[in-house]
């Protein structure tokens, strides 16, 4: 019930997506060391959200680069740790959980999956079964890291996956998110988002392609899926 009324809710609310990171743009990798945003206020973020009545707001945790926006612990050298910023003790991530707090809006992430320049992946795939194997066990060690309940990070409204997770291609996160992730809506986890999945619509223009339907078969929560007449069990929202 929990779930549906989340899904419920999601129609009616705003929605405010912040960015900040290096280089998101050109393939290139760029160092830590440029990273330091001296005047960063997550404060003035969530409070300019608030004022237009945003009820959660979508942090970019890591993107193409692979710069990740907290200072992780697992063995991985390209994160706001490696910066100059606050004298490598900053963390966007928090301080933007706790600013979402101050103004009452749910926190929720955003993590690339499908691209990774400081680790050599393009389209989920690095260039050598041994870089694809260290791939993927870095992003599962990111997901526990963020989703354990014992985490500072854990339980956001929503976590959303770029280009979505494919399976047998992309990182086996799905277990580690149905397990860890509580009742945290998933975007473009198409075969495991069970009743907690929204999906791309399909294009960038946000033209919904007709009939949508959002009862969807079981395990196909996913942009592919536009119509059906069958009432299985997966609620499968498009956004």
């Amino acid at each position: 019930m929990d779930v549906i009324r989340k899904f419920s809710n999601l129609f009616l609310q705003f929605l405010n997506f912040f960015e900040t990171t290096l280089n998101s743009s050109t393939g290139h990798v760029v160092s830590p060391g440029a990273f330091n945003p001296t005047k960063l206020s997550t404060d003035e973020w969530l409070k300019a959200a608030s004022s237009f009545g945003a009820k959660y707001a979508v942090l970019t945790l890591d993107h193409f680069s692979g710069f990740l926006l907290w200072p992780t612990e697992t063995n991985y050298n390209y994160s706001v740790k490696n910066s100059k910023w606050r004298n490598k003790t900053g963390d966007v991530a928090w301080e933007f959980m706790q600013s979402c707090e101050k103004y009452g809006i749910k926190h929720a992430f955003y993590y690339s999956v499908h691209e990774n320049w400081y680790m050599d992946v393009n389209n989920y795939r690095a260039p050598t079964p041994e870089a694809q194997a260290m791939y993927n066990h870095v992003v599962e060690q990111h997901m526990r890291e963020l989703l354990d309940p014992k985490s500072k990070y854990s339980n956001p409204f929503l976590f959303w996956f770029d280009a979505g997770i494919v399976p047998g291609v992309s990182p086996n996160v799905g277990p580690i998110l149905r397990t860890l992730g509580g009742n945290s809506i998933c975007m473009q986890c198409p075969t495991f988002a069970g009743n907690q999945g929204v999906r791309w619509v399909g294009d960038e223009q946000a033209v919904a392609p007709l009939p949508l339907w959002y009862a969807v078969p079981d395990g196909q929560c996913d942009m592919t899926h536009t119509g059906t007449t069958c009432l299985f069990l997966c609620l499968c929202i498009a956004e």
